[in-house]
């Protein structure tokens, strides 16, 4: 952790900023060096014809010529100067010397300069006078000028004129490492992974870059106008200046690149742009747009375009030409495969082939939504068509299921009303074929009543009366009414529910039917000897309600179809019940705003109810 923190700790940014910005400085300098050395020959010349062309090349000498001439002839000042290592021999048209101080030896260069010098304007037109002026460089350099300046920069890179590439590539090595690490730590701190934007993080990405390509030039610009006044006196003071420029520069630069990198890690940079905002503005503002009004735009534009490329074609160029014909061929050829992906849909379609798919990979605009639409419509139909057949089967099921369930007490019923007219003078068998009537015809009754209500309920026809209900108290209500029958089948009750009132919207009449079915389900179909859980949360804006069981027989289908009205847990249809507690449950809970949820995991079976809370929920 320690050594994370460090990774994006202020010293390492610091340390990589200096080892950055030093190696870029240096890295410039460095090939600026070498292009000075190839252009002046060092590489193919001897030192001294190498030093020469430094001379004619940087030193001041047509300028210092200049202006010794303008003092000779104009003011005629012929004092020699001694702390100079330049030296000048003038001749006037006639050849007569006009100046010399040349008095040293060792010459390094010898330069000679035609100079025409106005001396008379009286007349007609002015008179000029032509100069001959002999330039002399001192090469022992006695004395520290600007000239002696340019040879020592001249012997220190020619000295270095081997190893500077060495030096080159080992400080671009070092910028771009630091670089490179720079860029991943940028917008990290120490203190968590997060990413920081940073002070700048409501500023416009590309109004940034223009601010910091603004100041890059202002500082250009100021260093420019420095250079010219000490360029000619001090070459080490122009060089000084020129470091302080790359360090600054560099710095901006690097702050640049590090602020596109963060606004690149968190993401959107281009809607965080003015030109990204504007642009998404205009994409956003064309998909608003209705077909004809884009079709509209895209034949202004190319109106506009046309008329344009007619005025740059000087009266009908035959490339412009070509090139716009050549553009509306291919969009009008596009256009038409498109158009004719969409007709060869829509016909098979209409000849009922609802497999059939668009392909819209190469479709773009309108045309791809349009494609996208038929595919929808194709994969509606086949889902449709699905769900009416699994309509048709339910419905079959549920006939079936129907006259099975009404045609077995009905088949009881009737046979033992034969009997007990048969048996009329036996009591004790009159008395038992009385109870089973009254038992078959009151689970008939029962059948009847819960199918209306399935009915009813299905259809939102059953009346609801949603009030703030406390379901703690419903619930070990129903938990004590089923805990005498719990015990006859050997099932052990654990309820889990906090010590808090919970309040919910609901119907406490439907709300208890609910708790109603599925405890009788609970104990008709729960495998002996098992527990029973039931268990109360609250949740965000919601409070859950859990069922879960053993089940006696193995589940062998899935949770949707146990839903399905008249199907029951055993295959067999031996148990008491008629298959509608859980379809009833369901119909009941949505009808108060509530969701019931089914899960089947080998022989556990859990239902889950969840209601909102209400506004007195505590």
């Amino acid at each position: 952790m320690k050594s994370k923190h460090f990774k994006y700790s202020i010293w390492a940014k610091t340390i990589a900023w200096i080892i950055l910005v030093s190696a870029a400085c240096l890295s410039l300098m460095a090939m600026l060096s070498i292009a000075f050395l190839q252009s002046n020959e060092f590489y193919a010349e001897a030192y001294k014809t190498a030093e020469k062309n430094v001379m004619e090349n940087y030193a001041p000498l047509y300028q210092d010529t200049r202006e010794l001439l303008q003092d000779v002839v104009y003011e005629d000042k012929k004092k020699v100067f001694s702390d100079r290592n330049i030296a000048f021999e003038i001749r006037d048209s006639q050849g007569t010397e006009v100046f010399n101080d040349h008095t040293f030896e060792n010459t390094l260069l010898n330069e000679t300069y035609e100079m025409p010098m106005l001396k008379d304007t009286s007349g007609s037109e002015p008179l000029y006078e032509t100069y001959t002026v002999n330039v002399f460089i001192n090469g022992s350099f006695p004395n520290n000028d600007i000239y002696a300046q340019w040879h020592r920069i001249s012997m220190t890179l020619y000295g270095m004129r081997d190893t500077i590439y060495f030096y080159t590539a080992a400080f671009l090595i070092a910028a771009v490492c630091a670089l490179i690490y720079l860029i991943n730590a940028a917008g990290h701190c120490s203190e968590d992974d997060e990413i920081h934007a940073g002070s700048l993080a409501a500023v416009p990405g590309d109004v940034c870059i223009l601010g910091y390509a603004a100041c890059c030039m202002g500082i250009c610009y100021f260093a420019m106008r420095m250079l010219q006044g000490i360029s000619k006196s001090s070459v080490f003071t122009a060089l000084s200046v020129l470091l302080t420029v790359f360090i600054l520069i560099g710095c901006l630069v690097t702050s640049c690149i590090l602020n596109i990198a963060v606004r690149v890690k968190i993401g959107g940079f281009w809607r965080h742009t003015l030109i990204g905002t504007i642009c998404f503005g205009i994409c956003h503002l064309c998909i608003q747009m209705n077909t004809v009004w884009k079709a509209a735009g895209i034949l202004g534009t190319w109106i506009i375009l046309d008329f344009f490329l007619n005025l740059m074609s000087f009266h009908g160029d035959s490339l412009l030409y070509l090139i716009k014909t050549l553009i509306f061929f291919f969009a009008g050829l596009w256009i038409a495969e498109m158009m004719k992906k969409l007709f060869s849909a829509s016909e098979e379609l209409s000849h009922g082939n609802l497999n059939y798919q668009v392909d819209t990979s190469h479709m773009k605009g309108d045309f791809a939504i349009a494609g996208e639409n038929i595919n929808h419509i194709a994969d509606g139909m086949n889902q449709a068509v699905e769900e009416r057949m699994k309509s048709e089967r339910m419905k079959t099921e549920l006939i079936t299921n129907v006259s099975h369930d009404i045609k077995t007490p009905l088949t009881s019923i009737i046979n033992y009303s034969d009997l007990l007219a048969k048996e009329a003078d036996d009591p004790e068998k009159i008395k038992e074929y009385t109870g089973v009537l009254i038992r078959q015809s009151t689970r008939l009754k029962k059948l009847i009543e819960d199918l209306i209500e399935a009915s009813k309920a299905s259809s939102g026809s059953l009346e609801v009366e949603l009030v703030p209900c406390q379901v703690n108290v419903l619930l070990n209500q129903a938990a004590g009414e089923y805990e005498a029958k719990m015990k006859e089948k050997e099932l052990e009750l654990v309820i889990d529910q906090p010590e808090e009132a919970i309040m919910i919207s609901a119907d406490g009449r439907r709300l208890w039917r609910i708790f109603d079915n599925l405890l009788n389900n609970i104990c008709k179909y729960s495998q002996h000897g098992t527990r029973v859980y039931l268990s109360l949360v609250k949740k965000e804006g919601s409070a859950e309600i859990s069922f879960k069981n053993t089940s006696r027989e193995q589940l062998n289908i899935t949770a949707e179809e146990l839903k399905e009205r008249f199907v029951r847990g055993d295959s067999s249809r031996n148990t008491e019940g008629n298959g509608l507690g859980l379809s009833i449950a369901q119909s009941l809970t949505e009808l108060q705003h509530g969701t019931m949820d089914l899960s089947v995991d080998g022989d556990l079976f859990k239902v889950i109810l969840s209601f909102p809370l209400s506004n007195q929920s505590v």
